[in-house]
């Protein structure tokens, strides 16, 4: 469930919606096997929902189950491109 969560979340990053993305990304993170990027996505929408102390929370979780985690991860697990479904007409 943790990837249909995350999916959820990021539809409302993407729309600005930063508390509804909070809500989704918390849930995301908090499944049974999520991945540690959902983490970071909990990180990010938390800071972005000016929840600064959920952000520490998730954050100091995903460093605990990957202490050398960076942001890259985040960026290389969710490549965003700008415009990168124009050539299919979106």
């Amino acid at each position: 469930m943790y990837g249909f969560y995350g999916i959820r979340a990021f539809e409302f990053l993407a729309a600005k919606d930063y508390d509804s993305a909070k809500l989704w990304a918390d849930k995301s993170a908090s499944e049974p096997g999520a991945l540690v990027v959902m983490d970071l996505v909990a990180v990010a929408a938390n800071e972005l929902a000016r929840d600064k102390k959920t952000a520490v929370h998730w954050a100091r979780r995903a460093r605990s189950r990957r202490p050398n985690i960076k942001q890259d991860l985040f960026f290389h697990a969710q490549p965003f491109h700008y415009g990168a479904l124009k050539s299919y007409g979106f």
